[in-house]
C-alpha cells in the first residue's frame, strides 16, 4: 500500500486550496474526505446497478483513490493487519458493506480507510476480476489530467478502465 501513496504523493505537498499537507485532520478535513467518499461510493453504486464492469471497476477505483487521497493528505500511514476480504458477492451485500467502510472513514483514522482501500481492492480483483494496480495508475493519470477533481460525474466522465479488465 506504501507504493500506492508514493503515486499520490507525487501530487505535491500542497492541496488545490493552498494549504499543506497535516499530520492531524480537524473535523472540517474529515467531514470533507467523507464528503468525497460518499460521493465517490455514489459513483459505485450507480455503477454496480448499471452493470458494466468496467464502470464499476472505475467506481470501485473511485472510493479507492480517496480513501488513499484521505490518507494522503494527513500523512498518514496504512494500519498493519487491515486486510479485507470476502467470497460474499451479492450486490445488497456489497453495497451494505461498502457503505459500512465508508462510514466507519468518518473516525479519521488510518485503519479505517486502510479497510477501505483493501475492500476496494479485493472487489476489483476477485469481484470484477480485473488487474486494480493498472485500473489505479489509469484513473490516476485521469484524475491528475483533469485537474485533480475530487469526484467525477457519473458515466461519461469516468476514465475508460476496460483495458484493465481481464477477460
Amino acid at each position: 500500500m506504501t507504493d500506492y501513496l508514493g503515486l499520490l504523493r507525487t501530487l505535491s505537498g500542497d492541496r488545490e486550496n493552498g494549504t499543506s499537507v497535516r499530520s492531524q485532520p480537524s473535523d472540517m478535513d474529515i467531514i470533507e474526505t467523507q464528503a468525497l467518499l460518499m460521493e465517490s461510493g455514489s459513483l459505485a453504486f450507480k455503477a454496480i446497478k448499471a452493470g458494466e464492469l468496467a464502470l464499476i471497476l472505475a467506481g470501485i477505483v473511485a472510493v479507492a483513490y480517496c480513501a488513499l487521497d484521505g490518507m494522503r493528505r494527513y500523512n498518514m500511514e496504512p494500519a498493519a493487519g487491515a486486510e479485507e476480504s470476502t467470497g460474499d458477492y451479492l450486490m445488497a451485500v456489497i453495497m451494505r458493506r461498502l457503505s459500512e467502510k465508508i462510514a466507519a472513514c468518518s473516525s479519521g483514522n488510518a485503519a479505517d480507510y486502510t479497510v477501505l482501500f483493501n475492500y476496494c481492492r479485493h472487489l476489483a480483483r476477485d469481484f470484477v476480476n480485473a488487474d486494480f494496480d493498472n485500473a489505479l495508475e489509469c484513473y490516476h493519470r485521469w484524475h491528475v489530467a483533469n485537474g485533480n477533481r475530487n469526484t467525477p460525474d457519473w458515466k461519461d466522465a469516468l476514465p475508460d478502465v476496460s483495458d484493465c479488465l481481464f477477460e
